[in-house]
């Protein structure tokens, strides 16, 4: 919930700002709507819109107005590039990591799952033949048959495998997570998380990612 009402009142700030003080502070009617859209995509729970085309792309005109979002983005993003590797296998031939450069991919990758809607593939990424998008918004997870439509069609792929959110702490451990499970490579969704961490230690999911993977568990029976 914290994130809409971050944004929600960030573009209220800026709107606000702007109109009263007039002049060049009318800039700040651009992060406003960059904000609102933010909020807007959260409070409806759809990720589809920020825009984000299944080549992982976004349309310039969406690129232009979120401009101030994906400035914001990028200066978290490099951040995270010097405080922790990009991606680390959590179990074998499954990679759990953050939005990749070409650099970044695991040797011999075949399969690239990119869970955001907030972030444009990178250009060096684009167009690899094993790139599938599944949009997420940040700090959510589908219910127990979204899951399942992403996890099940990953089971039988064995060539080394990177799931990717953001920061690679969250939307991508659950679904790696559900992957390992219907693999066999965890007993339990608990213990699934637990021995994820001593690959990335970073790896942390909120209570409702915890609730809907245990419901697909319950369900599916992992």
């Amino acid at each position: 919930m914290i994130i809409p009402v971050i944004f929600t009142l960030s573009a209220l700030l800026f709107a606000g700002l702007a109109l009263t003080l007039g002049g060049w502070a009318l800039l700040l009617l651009w992060p406003a709507l960059a904000a609102a859209l933010v909020g807007v995509a959260y409070w409806a729970d759809r990720p589809e819109l920020f825009g984000k085309r299944p080549d992982g792309r976004f349309p310039v005109v969406l690129v232009i107005a979120g401009l101030p979002m994906f400035g914001l983005l990028y200066a978290i993003w490099w951040t995270e590039h010097a405080l922790e590797a990009s991606a680390n296998e959590v179990a074998p031939g499954i990679f759990v990591g953050r939005r990749p450069r070409g650099a970044d991919l695991p040797a011999g990758v075949e399969t690239i799952v990119d869970l955001t809607a907030e972030w444009p593939v990178h250009a060096e990424v684009h167009g690899h033949p094993g790139y599938q998008l599944h949009r997420i918004l940040d700090t959510r997870i589908g219910d127990a048959e979204a899951i399942e439509a992403i996890v099940r069609p990953l089971v039988e792929r064995r060539g080394p495998m990177l799931v990717h959110c953001a920061s690679g702490h969250g939307r991508s451990a659950t679904i790696a997570a559900a992957v390992g499970l219907a693999r066999g490579e965890f007993s339990d969704p608990e213990q699934a998380e637990a021995t994820m961490r001593l690959g990335r230690p970073t790896i942390r999911l909120n209570r409702l990612q915890r609730e809907r993977l245990r419901a697909w568990f319950e369900r599916y029976g992992g």
